[in-house]
Parts: structure tokens; C-alpha cells; sequence
């Protein structure tokens, strides 16, 4: 379990800055790049950035195109795949995407 935790808090620091899924034409001043990886085998998860539903039945071994998203703080919930929105996550957490990080 604690390793499971741990790769689902690695998950939701790689998943931090997902919300909105839009791309930009060009590189801008005020955005970062986000690929979101799922590493946990056997665990479907629907992904909550800020609230909204980002990722719906994410599977293992799941990889996104990069996304640039704006930079800023995003807090991630993690629950199992289909479980209700208000439900308690798997994992929470926060992270925050710098200008020109990738």
C-alpha cells in the first residue's frame, strides 16, 4: 500500500498542472509544459484538477501529448475510476507549474 501511494503521489505530481487541456500555437512567457504518465499498474483513476474532472478512467501505461497549460498552482484529487466527484480522493495534493517549465 505505501508503495502504491507514493507512485500515486508521483502521478499526481506529474498530473498537477493538467487542467483545461488546451495548447497554445506558441511557446509563451506565461505557460509551462505538462505529459502526464500513469504508472500504477491495475488502477483505473479519474484525475481532479482544481476541482474539475481532467482525466476520466486514466488507465495504466498511459501517456498524454505534452500540454501547455498556465503557469500556476493546481491542487490534484485521484479517485478510482467512476467514483463519485464528492467521494474521498485516493490521494490530494498540490503542485505548482513555473513559467517555462517543462
Amino acid at each position: 500500500m505505501r508503495r502504491t501511494t507514493a507512485t500515486l503521489a508521483m502521478i499526481a505530481i506529474a498530473i498537477g498542472a493538467t487542467l483545461g487541456f488546451g495548447t497554445a500555437a506558441g511557446a509563451q512567457d506565461d505557460t509551462g509544459t505538462v505529459t502526464v504518465i500513469h504508472g500504477v499498474p491495475g488502477v483505473d483513476v479519474d484525475v481532479y484538477v482544481n476541482g474539475d474532472l481532467t482525466l476520466e478512467g486514466f488507465t495504466p501505461e498511459t501517456i498524454t501529448d505534452p500540454l501547455e497549460l498556465p503557469a500556476g498552482d493546481y491542487t490534484v484529487d485521484i479517485r478510482p475510476a467512476g467514483a463519485a466527484a464528492d467521494s474521498d480522493p485516493i490521494i490530494t495534493g498540490s503542485t505548482t507549474l513555473p513559467a517555462g517549465a517543462n
